[in-house]
């Protein structure tokens, strides 16, 4: 496979990258809820598009798919001391097959398969998303920027037409898999390999 780099860094170092953007996930989950309990506090206008239009919902879903995009990459570190160097989840996640052959828990990496997959064909928010838009992400690149290599806009205005149930609803499955995936690193870390320090 082309795009194979060595990497100088251990697994863990990778691993605790991605720890580092799901902690920014639940730190910008919690403040969402605390503002959207108390609207109140939304009183100027940096407040006013990232919690009232609900735009920080785009940092925090881009968060969550870079920390997959950084796991399937340690794994594959972990497994062969390199990693492919692409931001196409897909291409990645043919890493775990490897991985898979590999682990005794195929059982975690199955549940990590389902919340790749889940993110890569934008299946959250109860399909909320989906029924506005179709969405191809290969690049893993649409909450990166405005503009993106993603086959379709993100009018980000989106997030903002969601009642306050759905949101609580998206608020509560994003944490749920942010915690899931905490959960899949610390079963996965000793599984996979052995690391190379």
């Amino acid at each position: 496979m082309k795009n194979i780099k060595k990497s100088d860094y251990s697994y863990h170092r990778w691993i605790w990258f991605a720890y580092s953007y799901l902690t920014l996930v639940k730190i910008g989950l919690e403040k969402m809820q605390i503002e959207i309990d108390d609207p109140s506090n939304i009183n100027n206008i940096e407040n006013y598009f990232a919690f009232r239009k609900k735009y920080l919902f785009i940092p925090i879903i881009y968060n969550l798919k870079h920390s997959l995009e950084i796991i399937l990459k340690g794994l594959h570190i972990q497994a062969n001391n390199d990693y492919i160097q692409t931001h196409d989840i897909m291409i990645n996640k043919k890493a775990l097959k490897l991985i898979v052959s590999r682990s005794s828990d195929k059982n975690t990496l199955n549940d990590l398969d389902k919340i790749v997959d889940k993110y890569y064909k934008i299946e959250f928010f109860n399909g909320n998303l989906n029924k506005k838009i179709k969405i191809s992400d290969k690049s893993n690149d649409m909450f990166r920027f405005p503009e993106n290599s993603a086959s379709c806009f993100l009018d980000s205005e989106c997030f903002g037409t969601f009642n306050k149930v759905e949101i609580n609803s998206f608020i509560k499955e994003l944490k749920e898999d942010a915690n899931s995936l905490s959960k899949l690193l610390m079963t996965l870390k000793n599984d996979v390999g052995s690391s190379k320090m």
